[in-house]
């Protein structure tokens, strides 16, 4: 038997509590008389089993049914209760509805009323539980995208027809930008926000006035059309009062034209803007649509409506502050001439995202969350869940922060929706996978909130009930018994953002330094006389107090701090104390502050990073410790500031990644950078190279991540910068081979694309790199691919093609940019030296090998080695140089040649301090081992291949002992001393110390290494 309304009703009603149902059912006995749905059975229940929760707990929903039977009716009928729309559906709606109004009023009216529509069908949804949060969101946000476009579409085609059409000097249409701020542009906007606003026009100039516009015949944009103006968030719109027929209009030639008697763009786009707003934002018998908020534009109040794309370029490049640079994070076009608009945010993207690593926006959100406080605690507004402790505001401050570092480097980050932020900085390790499952469930509880009590009244509120009847309704449409539950929820949710919120934006420095204030803040500021300031500096732990003050002095005084900001000399004086405690603390705190200063004075024109070493105690405390132990470190950085923020983590600053893991790296940097920016690549490559070598060196120095953990081997050492090279190489071979062939298409050999290879020679193919080695290298290309042409375009022959491949990537290693240059680069190994081919085919550099080669140029193959090109190239490569390798020799030639080399390199040094001992070239050094090796690679590997498979030293040495070719304490002998040798050439270099030291420290190495050599090389017995 099929149910009555009345029954459906009562039955639904009883699962509320006492209070909620007796609302219920007091609107319900006003709305029931004027509701006859025509609905099946099925569709009727499953309303009816939603409509006493929804009017109780939305006063705004039950009155605007009660008001309008036919509403909900309607909304049932049509099917569009039940659904969430489509894509573009509402927009076209609006646009509908629009397109009928046939002036301002009319305008005003329809949009107020299927704005009436759409608010009771999102509130209905989501307190029914029919729509998620994303749903109701999404909707709210485009019903104001639609409503936006759909007014201005209709108040433009008005103002054409009045004024005629603002275009370029080009002659193409000038449109207005409507950008859309805060949650609307994040595509969040909560149920009764305001809509954040700025307009914005391409180009300067003055309209073209049509005849009718002249002499006042048209009704376009006339006040009629406007409907009236009153003030909207501060801004004067116009007062106009309603047309009178009798009334003769001022001609719009003597109104608003300008010196040329045309009316400027400017004058046109601020009045097409007070018009958008007046009939968004009116108050009429119908309500509002949306109240319009415009003081987030340049100047906010007090400047101009709208703005040339160039005059707002110019405002934020010379004006722009920081809670600006936070406002255009979720900056979005909303207009439907888009394209305009997402050409004046490319224009300020460099504003807000800077290129560098931006920790100043810390502390800029930081203030901007005090100001807010102090603000809440003025008007008694605690209880507020968008702006109190753990609210909404401050999960957008965790995200925004991170955007406003990083998000010039990590484009991953530069998203408007702030669940998407969160997600990225999981997946980056910015915040563990615990604070953004927390973060993400505490937002959708309090968007959730935050639109059920907006709900109740339609009333733009952020704080909790204080009436208990509200306290209820709340809860229950949150779906929780009772307030108590609620509130024990809201609490659980916001606890946890304050506690996360603390974690980004406490300043631990700060407070550390004022609970234990050791008096240096007076030393650095000199307000102690003499004798007090030599005492406190000599308490720190510094020996030479006086000398400490001279340097303190001169960096006061300097040209560098003279000329800082206010906002950076602050910076700098808060830095200073800590700086000076923490190296006071080292070995030698006199040296440790000259270079911790020397890197001060580098980067002080980038007043962020002393903001950076502030706001973090981790990365001061590490940059001491390093710049302690290493001059070369502290000259790395101060070369590469962008280094600094490789210190915060010292779980990865201790840790140099693998091979495939620096693959991986790389590969996901560049991937976000646009295909043909080969700038932005040039420079991440830069950086990628400078981060990890400088890892390398901090574990290579310091040790790992715990505690005792030994530093690197000199052979791991060699190979992660190694590694580091090829990696890079590889990637800039790929940027090159890119430009390339989209310039010439592929060059080809048969019917197969011709391949090029990149072969190290010297330290890179030996993996036993040095922190600022050359990179050794010789390019080869496929045999046969002399002839032919690429298949491009534009065409050219092979041969011109690999040379000019050759050329582009050595420029992309070589080329100095912000960053500095990659590596600089050897190709004197290439066949025929200086005077050969930049690129040789493979067979000719066979030839070469074999017929004209010196002895020393089969001596470098030893350690050569494929690391980048085509696979087939590459073993081509591996094949030949195995076969050169492995050429039966006269072996007192061999000697001969392998020892006139030495002595002729031995001549070449310049004279050194004779008590001092060359780690490399001094005989019994490095050379000679290395020497000693490669002759027994060339005498041995005819009968012994295997020994080809090796290119260190060390595990040549390794190998020959293994294959008992060399006598196993030789083999040694010489492995312990090449270590020992390795060893202080990276330590020397950490320390920026020439590769001399005195005899003494290498013990008996040098004298054992010599009689070795004139054992296998001299023949002496």
């Amino acid at each position: 038997m099929t149910e009555s309304l009345p029954a459906l009703f009562t039955r639904a009603a009883a699962a509320l509590p006492e209070a909620l149902r007796a609302r219920a059912h007091a609107h319900w006995a006003e709305f029931q008389p004027g509701f006859a749905p025509r609905l099946s059975q099925e569709n009727l229940e499953h309303l009816m089993a939603a409509l006493p929760q929804v009017f109780a707990t939305s006063e705004f929903v039950a009155r605007a049914c009660i008001q309008h039977p036919v509403l909900l009716t309607e909304l049932m009928e049509s099917g569009d209760l039940g659904r969430a729309y489509a894509p573009e559906e509402l927009a076209q709606r609006v646009h509908n509805v629009c397109e009928q109004a046939l002036d301002g009023a009319t305008l005003k009216s329809v949009l107020r009323r299927l704005r009436r529509r759409e608010m009771v069908r999102i509130a209905w949804r989501d307190l029914a539980g029919w729509a998620d949060l994303a749903e109701v969101l999404a909707a709210l946000t485009a019903l104001a995208n639609a409503c936006i476009d759909g007014a201005l579409a209709r108040l433009w085609a008005w103002a054409v027809e009045d004024y005629g059409a603002p275009l370029s000097p080009t002659g193409t249409p000038v449109y207005l930008a409507v950008l859309g701020m805060g949650k609307l542009g994040g595509g969040e906007l909560n149920f009764s926000s305001d809509i954040d606003l700025i307009f914005a026009y391409s180009d300067d100039g003055d309209v073209q006035g049509s005849t009718s516009a002249a002499i006042g015949t048209t009704p376009g944009m006339d006040d009629s059309r406007d409907g009236g103006g009153r003030t909207v968030s501060g801004t004067a719109v116009e007062e106009v009062g309603p047309r009178r027929e009798q009334r003769p209009r001022t001609p719009v030639a003597a109104e608003v034209r300008g010196r040329r008697g045309e009316l400027s763009h400017h004058e046109f786009f601020t009045r097409i803007g007070r018009r958008l707003m007046g009939v968004l934002s009116d108050a009429t018998e119908d309500g509002f649509v949306f109240r319009v908020d415009m003081r987030l534009r340049p100047n906010g109040d007090s400047g101009p409506l709208a703005l040339s794309f160039d005059a707002m370029e110019q405002y934020y490049q010379i004006h722009g502050r920081a809670w600006e640079r936070y406002a255009f994070i979720k900056a979005r076009a909303v207009t439907p001439e888009a394209a305009r608009g997402h050409e004046l945010l490319a224009r300020l993207k460099p504003f807000v995202y800077r290129k560098y690593i931006d920790f100043g926006a810390v502390e800029a959100i930081r203030g901007l969350k005090v100001a807010i406080e102090r603000e809440l605690q003025r008007k008694g507004m605690e209880h507020h869940i968008k702006l109190g402790p753990g609210g909404i505001r401050e999960i957008e401050f965790i995200g925004q922060a991170f955007q406003l570092i990083r998000g010039g480097r990590e484009p991953a980050l530069q998203v408007r929706s702030i669940q998407q932020v969160l997600a990225a900085l999981g997946d980056n390790g910015d915040l563990t996978s615990q604070a953004v499952a927390e973060l993400q469930a505490a937002y959708v509880f309090l968007r959730r909130a935050e639109n059920r009590l907006q709900m109740y009244a339609d009333r733009q509120t952020h704080s909790l009930p204080t009436e208990a009847y509200e306290q209820l309704a709340l809860a229950v449409a949150m779906g929780l018994p009772d307030w108590e539950s609620f509130y024990l929820a809201l609490r659980r949710h916001m606890d946890k953002v304050h506690a996360h919120f603390e974690q980004v934006f406490v300043a631990p420095q700060g407070e550390a330094a004022a609970a234990g204030d050791t008096g240096l803040a007076a030393v650095w500021f000199a307000t102690l006389d003499e004798t007090a300031l030599y005492q406190r500096l000599a308490a720190a732990g510094y020996k030479h107090p006086q000398a400490t003050e001279i340097l303190l002095q001169d960096l006061r005084h300097g040209g560098a701090y003279s000329t800082l900001s206010a906002q950076g000399r602050e910076r700098l004086d808060r830095l200073m104390p800590l700086l000076l405690g923490a190296a006071g603390l080292t070995a030698d705190p006199q040296t440790t502050l000259i270079r911790l200063i020397t890197l001060i004075e580098a980067i002080l024109r980038r007043s962020v990073y002393l903001a950076l070493l502030v706001e973090n105690p981790l990365a001061l405390s590490q940059l001491v410790k390093l710049c302690a132990a290493s001059a070369w470190i502290a000259t790395w950085i101060s070369q590469h500031p962008v280094l600094l923020d490789e210190l915060i983590d010292p779980a990865s600053l201790y840790a140099p990644l693998a091979k495939d893991a620096l693959q991986a790296e790389l590969r996901s940097r560049l991937a976000h950078l646009p295909v043909d920016d080969l700038e932005a690549q040039m420079e991440t490559l830069r950086e990628f190279r400078h981060g990890h070598v400088l890892r390398v060196a901090a574990t290579d120095i310091r040790g790992g991540t715990s505690p005792g953990e030994p530093g690197l081997t000199p052979e791991q050492t060699g190979a992660h910068l190694g590694h580091i090279a090829e990696v890079v190489v590889e990637q800039a071979l790929t940027l090159a081979t890119h430009s390339m062939v989209a310039k010439h298409g592929h060059p080809s050999c048969g019917q197969s694309v011709a391949e090029f290879a990149v072969i190290a020679y010297g330290k890179l193919g030996s993996l036993e790199l040095g922190y600022t080695s050359d990179l050794d290298m010789i390019f080869l290309h496929d045999p046969g691919a002399d002839v032919g042409m690429t298949n491009g375009l534009r065409p050219v022959s092979n041969d011109v093609f690999f040379a000019r491949l050759g050329q582009r990537l050595i420029h992309i290693l070589t080329t100095r940019t912000p960053a500095g240059i990659l590596y600089a680069v050897d190709m004197r190994l290439r066949p025929s030296g200086q005077s050969g081919p930049l690129v040789t085919n493979l067979p000719a550099f066979m030839d070469y090998q074999r017929e004209r080669a010196w002895t020393w140029e089969h001596q470098a193959l030893v350690r050569a080695r494929a690391i980048a090109g085509g696979p087939v190239i590459c073993q081509g490569f591996e094949q030949a140089r195995r076969e050169l390798l492995c050429l039966a020799r006269d072996r007192d030639k061999l000697q001969d040649d392998v020892v006139a080399m030495r002595m002729r390199m031995r001549a070449a040094q310049p004279p050194h301090d004779p008590t001092r001992f060359d780690l490399k070239h001094d005989p019994g050094g490095m050379i000679d081992i290395e020497f000693m090796v490669q002759y027994w690679v060339l005498w041995r590997a005819h009968p012994h291949p295997d020994l080809t498979r090796q290119r260190g030293t060390i595990p040549i040495l390794e190998a020959l002992a293994g294959a008992g070719l060399l006598d196993a304490g030789t083999a040694q002998i010489l492995v312990d001393a090449y270590r020992r040798y390795l060893s202080l050439e990276h330590r020397f270099k950490l320390m920026e110390r020439q590769a001399l030291v005195a005899p003494d420290e290498l013990g008996d190495y040098p004298a054992k290494v010599a009689v070795i050599w004139g054992q296998q090389l001299l023949r002496v017995t």
